[in-house]
């Protein structure tokens, strides 16, 4: 206002400014921060802001759940309480001020998270901004598709060779038993030899069945079994395996009921565990195997496996059913052995747990879930390897190292043995005689053995089959080689083994009618 000298209001001055700019850019920068503020907070990525010293000033709510605290919670905490000190990735944001990466972040919940991050600082004055994606099920994920890709590559390396490495193995460990027969008592010197011989064709043929057994995860053939009995199965071949340091220990439950699973493969399980108690008793010790019967909602029986050995160390214990994880120097383990155990154990609906003291041993237990209402008999009959006969048997075998083998093994249990190079060969022969049993390889030029079976089978009906391989029993299914039905002894096999098989073969009731091979 403008006053004249009597002091009353002659004029007004005003002065005005424009302001409808600031207040639209004020507008602006509001919505700008609204936008920014429901990105932060609704973004499904850890978003997460420090200031100078390192300590988080603002964090959104995927922030919370990837440290393990409510966003409130993480103001005012450091960011190194979260990352490993020794992480390089960090140290190089620390040093450079800016870094894309991925990052250990170990969370309030005791959780230990691994995230990609995007760091960049200075976004505002003293104010640094992390953004992070938790890519801990991608990066499992990515192992896993690894881990199948390299096991992959293990069966198709380990198919590729069984069937030959399996005829050669044969032919040790079977020349190495006719030699262990036929030593006098003058031949205690060489003995040893021998039998060292015997148990490497055994750790070979061990290594060649876990490959196989793992890296195909192959489909079991479930039947009622009986623990005890298979356990008893195992004890002869497991003395001879694992050497004389070692006593062996047998303790049955006679009141167990039957379980389903793959003998075989359940088999498996008692050798992969034996050995491993073995090599924790370098100095030699005691092994002790006992079944119990687990009462309960969910009854159970136990396989337990014991050894007095070294125990095992917190670490290994977290890693111990991994894939090729093994505690022995390189070329003495294949870190195979357990992993097989746990996928034929979880495979057949049952669980492995492990007790460990340093000095003291180890107690690996096998539970399996029992067929209701089903018993094992009272005593485990012994089983008979020795048994012979007289019967006229028939061995068609492509490879004659092993054709000759088998003859002498079977001649010496009684056996009248013909030998046939080739099935066609066979076939001739059976023109002129007739045989009792067919003892037949199975994958041979000309035709297979299933198809070799179905032709001699036209002419003697009564003819018992054994058909034994290289080739795993699975893989023979697979192609319709074989059938479940029919006996199949897998390579390498002992002379036991073998009589053992060809007597069962003969004394089996009527043999099945054989279904026509695919062809």
């Amino acid at each position: 206002m403008i006053a004249g000298a009597d002091g009353e209001v002659v004029g007004l001055a005003t002065n005005a400014r424009d302001v409808s700019e600031q207040k639209r850019a004020a507008r602006q920068l509001d919505q700008h921060d609204q936008a920014f503020r429901s990105i932060f907070e609704g973004a499904l990525d850890a978003m997460l802001i420090a200031d100078d010293s390192g300590c988080y000033i603002a964090a959104n709510e995927a922030a919370g759940a990837l440290l393990g605290l409510p966003k409130e919670a993480l103001l005012g905490r450091s960011v190194e309480e979260f990352v490993d000190s020794g992480d390089e990735e960090f140290a190089q944001f620390l040093e450079h001020g800016e870094l894309t990466g991925k990052i250990a972040l170990h969370g309030a919940d005791g959780v230990v998270r691994l995230a990609e991050f995007s760091a960049t600082a200075n976004i505002l004055p003293g104010q640094h901004l992390s953004i992070l994606r938790d890519v801990t099920e991608a990066h499992r994920l990515g192992q896993q598709l690894q881990q199948t890709q390299k096991l992959e590559a293990v069966g198709q390396l380990a198919g590729g060779i069984a069937h030959d490495f399996n005829n050669l193995l044969t032919v040790i460990s079977g020349y190495s038993d006719l030699a262990l027969d036929g030593l006098d008592s003058g031949g205690d010197a060489v003995r040893p030899n021998i039998e060292e011989i015997r148990r490497a064709a055994d750790r070979a043929a061990l290594l060649t069945h876990q490959l196989l057994a793992f890296s195909r995860r192959r489909v079991l053939l479930t039947e009622q079994l009986d623990l005890n009995e298979i356990v008893a199965e195992y004890v002869p071949m497991l003395t001879r395996l694992l050497g004389e340091q070692l006593t062996i220990q047998v303790e049955l439950d006679p009141g167990l009921e039957l379980v389903l699973g793959d003998r075989g493969q359940l088999g498996q399980v008692i050798i992969n565990l034996a050995v491993n108690a073995r090599d924790a008793m370098p100095e030699g010790g005691t092994l002790i195997l006992r079944t119990r019967q687990r009462a309960g909602d969910e009854p159970s029986v136990l396989i337990e496996v014991i050894d007095t050995g070294t125990g095992i160390d917190e670490h290994a214990q977290r890693h111990l059913f991994e894939p090729f994880f093994t505690t022995k120097d390189v070329g003495e383990g294949t870190g195979l052995g357990l992993a097989t155990v746990l996928g034929i154990v979880e495979q057949s609906g049952g669980s492995v747990s492990v007790e460990t003291a340093p000095r003291i041993g180890s107690t690996f237990t096998i539970a399996l879930p029992c067929v209701e209402g089903a018993k094992s008999p009272l005593a485990v009959a012994p089983v008979t390897t020795d048994e012979g006969g007289s019967e006229r048997i028939i061995v068609v075998e492509d490879d004659p190292s092993l054709g000759s083998m088998v003859k002498r093994m079977l001649e010496a249990r009684g056996y009248e043995i013909t030998v046939a190079d080739t099935p066609v060969e066979a076939l001739a022969l059976a023109d002129d005689r007739s045989f009792d049993l067919l003892v037949t390889d199975v994958v041979m030029p000309e035709m297979n053995g299933r198809q070799l079976s179905e032709r001699l089978a036209s002419d003697a009906p009564g003819m018992r089959v054994l058909f034994m391989s290289g080739y795993s029993e699975d893989e023979l299914l697979a192609r319709g080689v074989i059938d479940k039905h029919l006996r199949f002894l897998p390579k390498p096999f002992s002379v036991d083994q073998l009589a053992r098989e060809v007597r069962l073969a003969l004394d089996a009731p009527d043999q099945a009618p054989l279904i026509p091979a695919v062809s």
